[in-house]
């Protein structure tokens, strides 16, 4: 028999309005040029909702037109970028620091055409470090974001540009005989702001962590559990924890914020002994807040802490509080002030996370008595299950990847992450009053490796994970509708929800296996080399390079390509074959001096010695480093339809080429295409 029907949405009064706001934004990121008819709509359906007397469809209906209004309200200024070396000055946002380089987000304030507009400027350099507030004057070209074109598996700073407002870039390079780039301005601001000074503060606290004499990989997963900044790590150990279904813990989480909750509620101790109870949990709020702006209120933590500080304050004013009600203000406050962190992965994963753990976790409480161990172990599994089953689709929507041994991974880094946060803040708090325990920074130096240990056998074990998902955008709205099924069973303890659950998740999988992987049967792409012309193809199961680089430098080559392709191969779970191995393909035919793709064949000058006809009629001539011959000859022997400078020529030679070419009145271009096929 079932039981009584309890009320969804009775506790979330800020449900329907986040809902809405997403919907608002989704749209009007989608069709920017209906704003007017979408509010139009939106006040039609609150009118209606206020005439049937629904107050969730007024909520709803007008936080749809905020959110399409806060997407353009949020939407950056487009740069009339003409391509010619112009003087620029900008106000520092943002700075991202690399081992010889800085990627600087600025805010123009030069021209008024271009005043407000948004940059990022690289610097090959890092010599001067930028900090945030500084003003830059330098001479520069800009270019567009938006019609650079990248081959898969790349770093598209498309989305991450979006969500800082980018439309343009810089770049100021460095010479042999200077430390930093000519021409570069950097003035002080007289004061910094808050901004400012707590961008210092973290870099003192990052040197801190640094300074405390452990070991520098224990520094610099420390450094990303406790700041956010995970610049340090390497990439292989973020393979393997991702591996082992651990990833989350290298960002700044709730998890996280907890351990320096209970840390300042150790702090606040005294204050509980006096009697001063509400002023303990006040001064925990303080500190949590000062915690989130310290690493640069990343979407996690804001969420974390604004549930915090609603849990602490109801405690404080004696009023209940609801999780999912904190959860969507946490929502509602970061997008509208950030709109474009709804389609980013770490805002989708954080709330998602969270919101699966609210709905399922509590419903998966056992209803009898057992013994405290084991009720907490128990509550433990229901936390992770709920969390990555909640996580699964968007995870390998954007990642590709489902790790399997998630529960053996978290349960040792639920137990040992937390003594390494407590242990580094009290070795940090012994080395400011001038004391050095050597017994604390073994013992945090053996519980990284302890830590990093378990997560690395668990990711070795055979079926840790599995890679290459790919899917269509259709199956995550098939899986998150099988979810929202079993949660209904579940509350209602309805058989009907949980079969329609089984059936949708089912039919999931079952899609999945059965629709052909979104990409092509062959392609091939230029990949970014300054030193040669490389280009990846693939074709079903081979995937190989092609270069018109020397011998001397297939080695290097293929130890770039293989780290900078991972994602690419991987994806399409095809292994990468070295530098011009033959293909024989019925779209890709690669052998020796002659490329072909499909209907474009591509032939290699200066890749053998000697210039000689091919059978075929090339598209493209590349005349590589090693040509020294005439552009006549290459016209006379081969024909191309075009003759292609690689970008790798240097100097004088692709200035004795473009004259020649200028001179015969032959077509070129400097670089082939991107995508070839």
């Amino acid at each position: 028999m079932n039981s009584p029907r309890r009320p969804l949405l009775a506790s979330m009064p800020v449900f329907p309005i986040a809902l809405g706001l997403m919907a608002g934004i989704v749209v009007g990121s989608v069709w920017p040029n209906y704003l007017i008819y979408g509010a139009a709509l939106m006040a039609a359906l609150c009118i209606l909702g206020i005439l049937f007397k629904c107050s969730r469809l007024v909520l709803a209906g007008a936080s749809v037109a905020v959110g399409m209004l806060t997407v353009e309200v949020h939407t950056p200024l487009e740069l009339n970028v003409t391509g010619e070396a112009g003087v620029y000055t900008g106000v520092t946002v943002r700075v991202k620091r690399y081992d010889f380089s800085q990627r600087i987000t600025l805010r123009l304030v030069c021209d008024p055409e271009v005043s407000g507009g948004m940059i990022w400027l690289r610097l090959n350099a890092g010599v001067p470090a930028i900090e945030m507030g500084d003003t830059l004057r330098f001479a520069s070209v800009l270019e567009p974001l938006g019609k650079v074109r990248h081959y898969p598996g790349e770093f598209v700073p498309g989305i991450y540009a979006s969500r800082e407002g980018v439309t343009a870039m810089a770049t100021l390079m460095t010479d042999d005989s200077a430390s930093c780039p000519h021409g570069l301005e950097v003035t002080k601001p007289k004061s910094a702001g808050m901004s400012g000074w707590m961008s210092r503060q973290r870099e003192r606290f990052m040197d801190a962590i640094y300074g405390s004499g452990i070991d520098s990989s224990s520094a610099a997963f420390l450094t990303a559990v406790l700041t956010g900044e995970s610049s340090y790590l390497d990439d292989e150990l973020r393979a393997v924890f991702a591996t082992a279904g651990t990833a989350h813990i290298l960002a700044l989480s709730g998890m996280h914020v907890a351990v320096i909750a209970f840390m300042a509620s150790l702090l606040m101790f005294p204050l509980r002994l006096m009697g001063k109870r509400r002023m303990a949990m006040a001064s925990t709020i303080a500190i949590l807040w000062f915690y989130a702006l310290l690493t640069g209120l990343s979407p996690s933590v804001f969420r974390a802490v604004v549930m915090a500080t609603v849990v602490f304050g109801g405690m404080i004013m004696r009023r209940d509080s609801s999780p999912m009600n904190s959860l969507c203000l946490a929502a509602v406050v970061i997008l509208l002030f950030r709109p474009n962190e709804l389609f980013s992965a770490g805002f989708q994963l954080s709330f998602v996370a969270v919101a699966a753990i609210v709905m399922f976790a509590f419903e998966l409480r056992p209803g009898w008595k057992m013994a405290l161990p084991v009720r907490v172990a128990w509550e433990w599994v229901a936390v992770c299950v709920s969390a990555v089953a909640g996580t699964a689709a968007i995870s390998a929507w954007h990642f590709h990847l489902i790790p399997v041994y998630f529960i053996l991974a978290n349960i040792p880094a639920a137990l040992i992450l937390p003594v390494l946060m407590i242990g580094e803040m009290s070795l940090i708090l012994a080395n400011a009053i001038g004391l050095s325990p050597e017994w604390l920074v073994m013992f945090i130096d053996t519980g990284y490796s302890w830590l990093a240990g378990i997560t690395g056998f668990i990711a070795s074990l055979s079926g840790a994970s599995l890679k290459s998902v790919v899917f269509p955008w259709w199956m995550i709205a098939t899986y998150y509708g099988g979810l929202l099924a079993l949660w209904l069973a579940l509350r209602w303890r309805s058989r009907f929800w949980g079969i329609s659950g089984g059936i949708l998740l089912a039919f999931t999988v079952v899609a999945y296996f059965q629709t052909p992987p979104p990409y092509p049967r062959s392609e091939a792409y230029v990949v970014e080399y300054p030193y040669a012309t490389v280009i990846v193809a693939r074709e079903e199961g081979r995937c190989v390079l092609l270069s018109d680089a020397p011998p001397s430098q297939y080695d290097k080559i293929n130890d770039l390509m293989s780290s900078r392709l991972k994602d690419f191969t991987e994806i399409r779970g095809v292994p990468l074959e070295p530098v011009n191995t033959v293909l024989r393909g019925k779209d890709i035919y690669a052998v020796g001096k002659v490329w072909c793709f499909r209907d474009k064949v591509v032939v290699p000058v200066g890749l053998r010695r000697d210039l000689s006809p091919v059978p075929v009629h090339p598209c493209y001539a590349l005349i590589s480093g090693r040509y020294y011959g005439s552009m006549a000859e290459v016209k006379e022997t081969l024909d191309p339809d075009t003759i292609v400078l690689a970008p790798s020529l240097s100097q004088q030679q692709m200035q004795r080429y473009k004259a020649e070419l200028d001179t015969l009145g032959l077509p070129f271009r400097v670089g082939l295409p991107v995508r070839l096929l």
